[in-house]
């Protein structure tokens, strides 16, 4: 059985390669054919599956988190690897880690699993799918603002780490940046940096312009770091009056 369903699946593999070496293919068809398998042929292989299904016939919880946790898991592992192991730097690690932890599903996987299971195979696909396409690869995608701001806090922590200014400023421009567009992340994290001054200088009044924002927005922490907040500003107010007593 198990050659039945492994030897069409590399035979393909074998006549494409063949094709490419002895020319009746070019590169430039080949580039295309493979845009259309993952953007026309795959898409509509997995529409085709589940369109006739019920959602509690293709929603299975219990496989969907066990799966994202063990792919997760598998990537900071091999980040941490990376970096500790190997010394490579932040995106060489990410990379790194995306290789080791998203299987190839939309062409191997897909094809065996087909072999093996039938159409019942596209519903593990599908789930597959959007834990790699949606949740995992955008983690290291150029210009999203996750990796961005997870960038900016592995530069900060290296630069105190390493006593070092410029990785710690390259970091704070790159969250105040991500600030300024609206990332909640972001504003959250320079509202207590504002609120703490340990890394920038301390400024309560726009901490709290902040976290009045966000709090109104339902964003969790935000109202806890606004109470937070006033009463800072409050014990500074004290203090001058109490001083002045003092004085007297």
């Amino acid at each position: 059985m198990i050659f039945s369903v492994i030897f069409p699946v590399f035979f393909l593999l074998f006549l494409g390669f063949a094709s490419v070496k002895i020319q009746l293919l070019a590169k430039e068809q080949m580039t295309a054919i493979s845009a259309f398998v993952i953007k026309i042929a795959l898409p509509a292989l997995l529409l085709h599956a589940l369109a006739s299904k019920d959602l509690h016939e293709i929603w299975y919880p219990a496989y969907f988190y066990v799966y994202a946790a063990v792919t997760f898991g598998l990537f900071i592992t091999a980040f941490i690897l990376g970096q500790k192991l190997f010394n490579n730097h932040f995106t060489h690690a990410a990379v790194f880690s995306l290789g080791a932890s998203m299987s190839n599903t939309g062409l191997l996987g897909a094809a065996i699993l087909t072999l093996l299971m039938g159409s019942e195979a596209m519903i593990y696909i599908s789930l597959v799918v959007i834990i790699e396409s949606v949740f995992l690869e955008p983690l290291v995608k150029k210009g999203n603002y996750q990796a961005i701001h997870a960038q900016a806090l592995y530069d900060i922590s290296t630069g105190f780490k390493n006593k070092q200014e410029a990785p710690i400023q390259k970091g704070l421009n790159s969250i105040q940046d991500l600030a300024k567009k609206g990332y909640i992340p972001a504003l959250m994290a320079v509202g207590n940096m504002f609120a703490n001054g340990n890394i920038i200088p301390q400024n309560l009044p726009e901490a709290k312009k902040i976290f009045t924002a966000l709090a109104k927005e339902n964003v969790p922490q935000a109202k806890e770091s606004l109470a937070m907040v006033d009463k800072m500003i409050a014990d500074q107010a004290k203090a001058p009056a109490a001083t002045a007593a003092v004085k007297k």
